[in-house]
C-alpha cells in the first residue's frame, strides 16, 4: 500500500532528522538513503517536494555526506509539508476506472451491478471521473487529482471501447497504469473485438459482458479483499442484469 509506505518513510526521515539535530554544532556524516527512498516514493504525486529532496540529496553527495545538522532545515520543512499533507489521508481507492466519458451509461451500470450490488463495494472504494460522488470535486486540479488517484488505487480497470481508443487522454491513462505497475484489468466494450485493436497483442482482454470473466473477477476480488461472498443467487442476478443490459445495447 503505497500511501502507508509514504507515511512510514516520512516518519522514518523525521525521526532521523530529530536524532542528528543533537549534533548541530559539529559536521557529521549523514546517510542519504531514507531521504532518497522517500523522494522515489513521492516522485509521481508530490513533484515539488520530491524536487526539493533531490536538491538536498545532491548537496549531501557533493559534500560527501558531511554536513552541519543545522543545515537540514530545508529537509525538515519538506517533511513538515508532507506530514501535514498525508496526516489525514486514511482513505485510498480500490479501483480507478479508466474510461471514455462517452461510455458513462455503461460504466455506471457496471459499477452499480458488478462492483457495488454484486461484490458489495462502497462508493468510496471507487474513483470514476464521470460518476457523481466518485470523481473530482469542484476546485480541484483535474490532471493532478487523476494522477494521484491512479497512484493511490489498487486496481485500474481499463474500459476499452471505440471511444476509448480515439481518446489521447484515455490512452495516456492506459500507459500510466503500466508504468505504475498496478493490477490492471482490461475489458472490451462491445461491439469492439480483439482483432480490431493493436492492444490485443499486449493485453489479456475480456469482454465486459462475458459471464465467466465476471465470475473470475468476483473470485479474485473476494480473495484480494477477504470479502464475504454473499449469496450466489444475488451475484448471478446482478451479473445477468448487467449482461442483459449490455446485450440489448449491442442489438
Amino acid at each position: 500500500m503505497k500511501i502507508d509506505q509514504i507515511k512510514l518513510k516520512i516518519k522514518e526521515c523525521a525521526d532521523y532528522v530529530d536524532k542528528i539535530f543533537s549534533h548541530q554544532f559539529f559536521p557529521i556524516q549523514i546517510n542519504e538513503r531514507p531521504f532518497s527512498e522517500l523522494k522515489n516514493l513521492i516522485s509521481d504525486t508530490d513533484i515539488r517536494e520530491a524536487a526539493e529532496l533531490e536538491r538536498v540529496i545532491e548537496k549531501l553527495l557533493r559534500e560527501k555526506n558531511m554536513i552541519y545538522p543545522a543545515r537540514l532545515g530545508r529537509i525538515l520543512a519538506v517533511l513538515n509539508i508532507l506530514s501535514d499533507k498525508y496526516e489525514n489521508i486514511t482513505n485510498r481507492y480500490k479501483f480507478f476506472i479508466s474510461h471514455s466519458s462517452k461510455d458513462t451509461p455503461i460504466i455506471k451500470k457496471f459499477l452499480e451491478k458488478i462492483l457495488r450490488l454484486g461484490c458489495k463495494f462502497d462508493e468510496d472504494d471507487i474513483f470514476c471521473t464521470s460518476i457523481e460522488g466518485m470523481g473530482i470535486k469542484t476546485g480541484e486540479d483535474i490532471r493532478s487529482h487523476i494522477k494521484k488517484s491512479m497512484q493511490l488505487s489498487d486496481y485500474i480497470f481499463i474500459m476499452i471501447s471505440k471511444n476509448y481508443i480515439k481518446s489521447d487522454i484515455c490512452l495516456n491513462e492506459m500507459g500510466a497504469s503500466w508504468v505504475l505497475e498496478k493490477k490492471v484489468k482490461p475489458f472490451l466494450l462491445p461491439p469492439l473485438e480483439y482483432d480490431a485493436i493493436w492492444l490485443s497483442e499486449v493485453l489479456k482482454n475480456s469482454h465486459i459482458n462475458d459471464s465467466a470473466a465476471l465470475d473470475s473477477l468476483r473470485d479474485e476480488l473476494i480473495a484480494e479483499y477477504t470479502l464475504k461472498k454473499g449469496t450466489t443467487s444475488n451475484w448471478n442476478d446482478q451479473k445477468n442484469e448487467f449482461i442483459t443490459y449490455m446485450n440489448e445495447l449491442v442489438t
